[in-house]
């Protein structure tokens, strides 16, 4: 079944709360006639009028490249309450994976993604605030050697309107393979800072989150090893690392330690290279700081 001929399939409300249905489902196809439709959606928000925003790649907003074959666009899709589309808007950049779309404390959107190639800027990861049509407020791009060959996992916004991005990059260590990184961007789309973090060969940061007293959550893995740690505003690191270590052979990748309903309650999840999944249930007596 091919599920990358939909920008998505549905969207529930309610699913798993009291036993509602499906209020309702649908399909959408954005190719020009007689095109074989290659559209997905990679993130996607509601606003507080209930309406939605997608981000989405669509192979005939791209272009042939004789590199890499062929890309695909940035499409913005805004969908009514009930679904409708209300418009699709090209971004006008060429999209690879990891990508991520958040709303902002300011009622804008952030917008993060990776590149195949950037044959304007040299970069290949960009950060853009927009407002909700799509209207650029400012861009970042990840420029220079040190940022060769890396990807976003997420961004978020921070409390003075600016954003955190978290993702992976070469070492700056001899010897070693990747570091996760922690990107500061302020108010004015400008990088005030980042930091790398490295416990491993391949250390990955996949994830951050603001917790209630403030400070983020930051987590990722290293090879065999589940990480996790919280950091100040400036990127300090206020607490030691706590790590889950999976007694399988092989490593695990795509993790994220979330914060649970209770005060000290974390979970992680992620993917281990023995094509396992593996969830993590912290004890409510972990303590970070």
């Amino acid at each position: 079944m091919r599920f990358a001929a939909f920008i998505f399939v549905s969207i529930w409300f309610g699913l798993f709360a009291r036993g509602q249905t499906i209020e309702w489902a649908k399909s959408y196809n954005y190719a020009p006639p007689g095109q074989v439709p290659w559209e997905y959606v990679v993130g996607i928000v509601q606003t507080e009028d209930s309406s939605y925003l997608a981000i989405a790649r669509i192979g005939s907003l791209g272009y042939s490249s004789q590199v890499h074959g062929r890309l695909y666009g940035l499409a913005l899709v805004h969908l009514s309450k009930t679904g409708d589309t209300l418009s699709v808007k090209n971004m006008k950049v060429n999209m690879s994976e990891s990508n991520s779309l958040c709303n902002t404390f300011d009622s804008n959107l952030l917008i993060a993604f990776s590149m195949n190639e950037d044959t304007v800027l040299g970069a290949k990861m960009r950060v853009y605030k927009t407002d909700y049509a799509g209207n650029l407020i400012w861009m970042y791009p990840f420029v220079g050697q040190s940022w060769q060959d890396a990807f976003m996992r997420k961004v978020i916004p921070t409390r003075d309107h600016g954003a955190f991005v978290v993702g992976e990059a070469n070492s700056i260590f001899p010897g070693s393979w990747r570091d996760g990184f922690l990107a500061k961007i302020n108010f004015f789309g400008q990088l005030e800072w980042s930091l790398r973090y490295t416990d491993a060969t391949y250390t990955s940061l996949n994830n951050v989150e603001e917790m209630p007293d403030g400070n983020y959550l930051l987590s990722g893995s290293a090879g065999q090893r589940i990480w996790s740690c919280v950091v100040d505003s400036t990127g300090f690191q206020l607490s030691d690392k706590t790590w889950f270590k999976s007694h399988e052979n092989g490593g695990m990748r795509n993790t994220e330690v979330k914060q649970g309903h209770g005060v000290q309650s974390y979970y992680a999840f992620g993917e281990h290279t023995s094509r396992r999944t593996a969830i993590v249930k912290y004890d409510e007596g972990i303590r970070f700081g």
